[in-house]
Order: structure tokens, then C-alpha cells, then sequence
């Protein structure tokens, strides 16, 4: 129990050190999102054209190489000051280490992240990193343990390792397809089809969505956005469109019923989440975390949760998955019942790219004041949740620390 929570501990610590690097990255896809691309928010509703310009599509393509390499930094920072904290308990010489440690993080995901690949996740595989460095640090203590008897076999091991990571690298560079996260939207978007159109299909695909996240694994670009791809939510449109009637054959979606209640912030409210955690930093005068939050707020009103992920120890955090399952839960059962008692107007339109999803449901019902009241509600139904279970996180922290 002690070694995981000093693991935990590190865990956090390491992700402390690469938060500026989300932010950079955050605020350049916002800018992305809201100015630049053609489907962006400010595009298509002000019809600003920016991306007409000549120069244009050249700052744009640099912009998303910019952003892949950010992320590739924030990846190999993150493992090789994992590696250097851990190894620092044992009084290890860890400079060595976290060089490896750096050099196979980048040869094995820099050089796909670097080229015009826009299928690769949106930050890094936490948990495959994780899992890589606690092995790499069981090879060194094991190394230590038996000392010069293994000096041989460790500097083979290495070279091993550094070789398959470029080979990976240069193999993936030159056929894309070898993307586990292209795989898996693909494999996930064929498994859904046409798309959930009842209620508990789509709960549980979001709790899915959240438990994903919350382990730092991948999750599904489907769950994760808003996305028009889906049969039922194209048939909503066609539907509206030729009838011009407000009743829809689909009515329970996850474009009528995630999309507009459950993301804001990201899967799991995270903006909820964070104005909870503002609240009970100074309820429990704890304020180690409090800084970094306030840094993440407006990244979190375009949805964009990896600041707050790296600032808050969300990542493992059981106590922490049950107010956002919770949440989620709450949020799409009130949703439900509004669109069932005729309360709300579907979201059927397909909204901008870069839409804040607090205003996803006024958009995409074709203005329907009433979301934002909904908003507002659900917001504070999520805060009251996160609230009491936030305080619990504080204070072991804070004893921790």
C-alpha cells in the first residue's frame, strides 16, 4: 500500500511538471477550432474565412505539427521524470535511465505524431506508458540487486529496446495503418454501426467513455465530441428537414442525449469538476491545486481537459470515478425526461467544429433557449455531486503531501 501511494504520488508529481506544455498545446487547438480550419466555430457562424488566405493552409499544417510534437514532448518529459523521481527513492543515478526512458518514448511515437496523421489520439496512452516505465524500473532494481553480473545483459537489453522502438518508428512512418489508435476508432466505430438509439445503450457507452478516460486509456473520438457520423443522427435531420416537424424517430442518441447534456468540459463534466474543486480548495483551505485549475478553466469551456487531467489527480483515482459516472448518469436521465415530456428541442443540426459543448444543445436545436437554462442546472446538480467527494480528495492529498 505505501509503494502505491508513493507511486501515485510520483505519478502526479510527473504529470505537475509537463502542465504548461498542455496548456500550449490547448490553446493552440482552440485557436485551431475557433479561427483557422474551414469547419471551424467562427467560419461557418461569422463566416470568417481566414483559412482563404494564402498563407493560410501553410500555418495550419504547421500549426498540427506543432501540436503533435507537443504532445510527443509531453509524453517523453513525462516518462523520462517518472523514471528519474522513482529511481531517485533508491538513491540511483537515474540520468542515464531517463535518457532511455526519453529516447524509446520519442523513436516509438515521435515520428508518426510528426508527419500529416490526423488519427492519432488527442493525448498520450497514459496507461501503456505507466505500465512501460514500472517495468523499466523493475529491470534497473533488479539490475542494482545483482550488480556487475548483469552489466552485459543490461547494455544488450537497451540496445534491443532502442532499436525496436526506432524500427517501430520508422515502420509506422512509412505505413500509417500501424496505429493502434487508428485501429480502434475504426474497430469501434464499425462495432456501433448505425449508432445507439436507446437510452441505456447510450448511458452505458458514456460510463464506458468515463471509464476509459479515468484509466488513461484511449476513448473513442465518438464518445468523446460530438460527431454527425452516426446513421440515427443523420435520419434526425432527414427527418426534421422533410417533415418540418419537431418529432424525430430517434430520439435518444448520443448526439441528442451525451453530446447536449454530458460533455461539458469533456467525458464525466469536467468542467463540474472543476469549478468543485475551486470551491472546496477554500472550503478546506487547500489551495496546492487550486492554481492550476483556475489555468485550466478556459481550456475546459472549449472542452479541452488535458490541463485539468495533468493538474488534479484524476488519473487512477477510484473515489473520483464514482461522482463522475454519477454525473453522467444524472445528466443524460434529465435529459432524457426533457426531450420526452417535449420540454427541449432535439439537437439534430450539425453544430461548428470547436463548438463549446455548453452551447452544443442551443445550436444544435436551432436555438432553443431553454438549453442554456438545462446548462445551468446540470452544472449545478454536477457540482453538488463532485463536491463531497473532491473535499475527500483534497484532504488526502494534502496528508499525503
Amino acid at each position: 500500500m505505501e509503494l502505491f501511494k508513493t507511486i501515485r504520488s510520483i505519478l502526479y508529481t510527473s504529470m505537475h511538471w509537463v502542465f504548461p506544455l498542455s496548456l500550449i498545446y490547448t490553446v493552440v487547438v482552440i485557436i485551431q477550432n475557433l479561427f483557422l480550419l474551414p469547419s471551424s466555430f467562427f467560419s461557418v457562424t461569422a463566416g470568417l474565412k481566414l483559412f482563404k488566405i494564402s498563407w493560410m493552409p501553410f500555418l495550419i499544417e504547421h500549426s498540427m505539427r506543432f501540436n503533435r510534437i507537443v504532445i510527443c514532448l509531453i509524453a517523453c518529459l513525462f516518462t523520462a521524470r517518472f523514471i528519474q523521481l522513482l529511481l531517485k527513492r533508491h538513491q540511483i543515478d537515474s540520468f542515464v535511465p531517463s535518457i532511455i526512458v526519453f529516447l524509446v518514448t520519442w523513436l516509438l511515437f515521435g515520428q508518426i505524431n510528426f508527419e500529416a496523421d490526423m488519427r492519432t489520439p488527442s493525448q498520450p496512452i497514459w496507461l501503456f506508458l505507466i505500465l512501460g516505465i514500472l517495468l523499466f524500473y523493475g529491470f534497473i532494481l533488479l539490475n542494482q540487486k545483482f550488480g556487475s553480473h548483469l552489466v552485459t545483459f543490461r547494455w544488450l537489453l537497451i540496445s534491443v529496446s532502442l532499436y525496436l522502438a526506432l524500427y517501430w518508428g520508422a515502420t509506422a512512418y512509412k505505413l500509417p495503418l500501424l496505429n493502434v489508435n487508428f485501429y480502434f476508432q475504426e474497430g469501434f466505430s464499425n462495432l456501433l454501426g448505425s449508432g445507439p438509439s436507446h437510452l441505456a445503450e447510450v448511458i452505458l457507452l458514456s460510463f464506458f467513455a468515463v471509464i476509459f478516460f479515468s484509466v488513461g486509456l484511449i476513448v473513442p473520438d465518438i464518445l468523446n465530441a460530438p460527431t454527425f457520423s452516426l446513421d440515427v443522427v443523420s435520419d434526425n435531420l432527414d427527418s426534421i428537414l422533410e417533415h418540418s416537424t419537431q418529432k424525430i424517430p430517434h430520439l435518444f442518441t448520443l448526439y441528442t442525449l451525451q453530446d447536449a447534456f454530458a460533455l461539458f468540459g469533456g467525458v464525466g463534466l469536467l468542467l463540474a469538476l472543476a469549478i468543485a474543486i475551486i470551491i472546496g480548495s477554500k472550503l478546506v483551505q487547500q489551495k496546492t491545486y487550486s492554481k492550476m485549475v483556475y489555468w485550466s478553466f478556459i481550456p475546459l469551456l472549449f472542452d479541452q481537459p488535458l490541463p485539468l487531467l495533468l493538474g488534479f489527480p484524476i488519473l487512477f483515482q477510484p473515489l473520483l470515478l464514482i461522482p463522475m459516472l454519477l454525473t453522467t448518469f444524472a445528466a443524460e436521465l434529465l435529459g432524457a425526461f426533457v426531450l420526452m415530456t417535449g420540454m427541449l428541442n432535439p439537437s439534430v443540426y450539425e453544430v461548428p467544429t470547436g463548438t463549446p459543448n455548453i452551447l452544443f444543445g442551443f445550436l444544435a436545436s436551432n436555438g432553443d433557449w431553454r438549453y442554456l437554462v438545462m446548462v445551468a442546472l446540470i452544472l449545478s446538480i454536477s457540482v453538488i455531486i463532485y463536491l463531497p467527494f473532491v473535499k475527500i480528495v483534497l484532504l488526502r492529498e494534502a496528508h499525503d503531501e
